[in-house]
């Protein structure tokens, strides 16, 4: 029945998507107690954690401060040129969900420990959405809930010193330190629902077969979903439905050989096929299968997602595995096998 935990608040936004942040609060209690969040410029990345809120009591889990309730916050949202502002009271719903997160935690099976999450992440999105999550060792967890901010006008000058006079010679002024963005937005713009098509859930388990059958794989793996959400094979978390898979990274040996790969899923392809499988309505709840089929050279992968009869198979994966030998365990270089050989792993639009 506890209801008083360590946490800090922060504040992300997408890589493509950069914001400035001009206030942020964080309320918690029956007092109109609040957490600052002081970093101007949210760390980037979709449910990333970062530095910015205070943490009085990181290192004592017995203390702490009742469940975070509001937000009072302003940002300036450079690739749309407008100011965004919420004060929202979390409804009991939300609330509820986490406070019952902050109490289940979540066991650790490599580490052979409990962990609590410790961060509200809070990440602006295009449009004034906000998402939020909560962040531990090795799990990222989004809350299902979207707030809605408004468009406001305000002086820029009564929170930024700036030689700019308008907001949308500032805007370019400081998007052009994030080239990458810039170059996004001429190609991409800002694509509408696309982090409403990140947040779908689907009801599927991931399936990892090896053709060679001396193979030992590491039950514990980690992926990451296109919802920002970060987890682990073997959390003792209830099921839930999974967002689009994103990234996996996954071990085994045979023999004396360890290999670790790494699988980055294509964006269109997950978009596009998730939906496609699982349009099945005579049966709408049936649970499907991730499948990834190594084969037994570990050096070819036949991915799929199977659900009922239906099946599409993934053929845009970017991976790359490394080998460790005894024989090379001191080299610098492990790397196996590669197959973008030239290219750069294709970073999503929106993460």
């Amino acid at each position: 029945m506890r209801t008083i935990y360590s946490w800090s608040p922060s504040v992300s936004t997408p890589y493509n998507y950069p914001v400035e942040l001009l206030r942020c609060k964080v309320g918690f209690g029956d007092e109109g107690k609040s957490f600052p969040v002081f970093d101007s410029f949210p760390i980037l990345g979709i449910g990333e954690s970062g530095a910015g809120g205070v943490d009085l009591n990181a290192f004592d889990i017995e203390r702490g401060f009742p469940i975070p309730n509001s937000i009072d916050i302003l940002w300036i949202a450079y690739t749309e040129k407008k100011f965004y502002k919420a004060d929202i009271k979390f409804s009991e719903e939300l609330q509820y969900r986490i406070l019952e997160l902050f109490r289940e935690g979540y066991y650790g099976v490599k580490q052979n420990q409990r962990f609590r999450y410790n961060n509200l992440v809070i990440t602006l999105l295009p449009e004034g959405k906000i998402w939020l999550y909560l962040d531990g060792p090795h799990r990222y967890v989004r809350l299902d809930y979207t707030l809605q901010a408004e468009e406001v006008e305000v002086e820029l000058s009564d929170y930024v010193k700036t030689r700019y006079k308008t907001i949308e010679d500032f805007c370019k002024g400081r998007l052009s330190d994030y080239p990458e963005a810039v170059e996004n937005l001429s190609k991409n713009g800002i694509p509408k629902g696309l982090w409403d098509t990140y947040a779908e859930r689907f009801p599927y388990d991931i399936k990892i077969e090896f053709e060679n059958e001396q193979t030992v794989f590491d039950p514990n793996y980690g992926y990451f979903c296109s919802n920002g959400e970060m987890l682990g094979s073997l959390d003792d978390v209830k099921y839930h439905p999974m967002a689009r898979l994103k990234y996996l990274i996954m071990a085994w040996s045979v023999a004396d050989s360890v290999y670790t790969g790494h699988l980055f899923f294509n964006e269109n392809e997950v978009i596009h096929k998730f939906p496609e499988v699982f349009t099945n309505p005579s049966n709408p709840n049936i649970r499907g299968e991730f499948l990834i089929n190594v084969s037994k050279y570990n050096n070819w992968f036949d991915i799929s997602l199977r659900v009922g009869e239906r099946e599409c198979k993934f053929e845009k994966t970017q991976i790359h595995v490394f080998k460790v030998t005894p024989e090379n365990k001191d080299d610098d270089n492990h790397l196996f096998y590669w197959n973008y050989r030239g290219e750069e792993v294709k970073q999503y639009i929106g993460e």
